[in-house]
């Protein structure tokens, strides 16, 4: 079943529309039903819309980060079997800490799915780069999402459970790359590979999402709804919900004979064209 989102995408490529506006279908149903996905970075943006697609397809969901208040919100915002657990993934060592602790209090009994989602940016690009910011970048959205995936690979070989990692990386990954994100967004798309080739004879899937630019938070709430993206090949931003609909997919039983791949969601930036951006 497909239940529509109320979003306002304007059709400016494509000589075939006829209408000046469509809507984006997000996918519902049970196909999730009976699995538990743990979602780094659920709180807000791309993790909250997964948080829910998954919730839509009958899975125990929970959510994880920095700041407890937001995921409560994000928590009641999800609805169904949702819960919520602090969990830092810039620092390796107290996050196998929270890792155990939601193993040990989660009613859930047994988590299915690591969704790899939390992620910083910042800092200027080459030849500017100040080093922390690097540093920083490359402690959480490398150092972290390895440390975790190790440890969730782990937990899975031990209790028999074939299950998913899924990360989420960025199509700057598949750009020259100029800037701490980037790099470190080609370092997951590395692993990926990696992760997959050494966990698949375990029954583990990993893949990959790479978005392109996509509208979520305070950049769809400054557009107004309004999705146009002159940049883009295919004219518009990417929506949180298309993302969190590949997500549940590629988590899902029928995804299992996809490994070890990158899939880009980006209307054509950063694959069909480098345009998008400055060098």
């Amino acid at each position: 079943m497909l239940g529509k989102v109320k979003r306002k995408i304007r059709k400016a490529v494509s000589k075939c529309a006829k209408t000046e506006y469509v809507t984006v279908p997000v996918s519902q149903g049970d196909i999730l039903k009976g699995k538990t996905v743990l979602i780094t970075g659920g709180g807000s943006g791309i993790g909250l819309s997964i948080a829910k697609a998954c919730a839509a397809n009958k899975a125990n969901v929970i959510i994880c980060g920095r700041t407890m208040s937001k995921l409560e919100e994000a928590r009641t915002a999800i609805g169904g079997n949702t819960e919520a657990f602090n969990l830092d993934i810039s620092d390796s060592d107290k996050m196998r800490d929270g890792f155990e602790s939601i193993i040990n209090n989660t009613k859930f009994g047994k988590i299915d799915i690591l969704i790899n989602n939390a992620g910083i940016s910042k800092g200027e690009p080459f030849p500017n780069t100040n080093a922390d910011d690097l540093k920083e970048v490359i402690k959480t959205n490398v150092i972290g999402t390895y440390t975790l995936s190790e440890v969730f690979a782990k937990y899975l070989i031990s209790n028999h459970i074939c299950g998913n990692i899924l990360n989420i990386a960025s199509v700057s990954g598949n750009r020259p790359a100029i800037s701490p994100y980037m790099v470190s967004k080609w370092s997951e798309m590395g692993f990926t590979k990696g992760f997959a080739k050494s966990l698949i004879k375990h029954g583990i899937v990993v893949n990959c999402i790479a978005p392109g630019p996509t509208a979520s938070g305070m950049l769809l709430e400054k557009s107004g709804g309004d999705l146009s993206y002159d940049k883009s090949p295919s004219g518009r931003y990417v929506t949180a919900e298309e993302i969190a609909n590949l997500a549940v997919f590629l988590t899902s039983s029928m995804g299992r004979m996809i490994v070890g791949e990158t899939i880009y969601i980006t209307g054509g930036c950063g694959t069909l064209t480098f345009d998008d951006i400055e060098y």
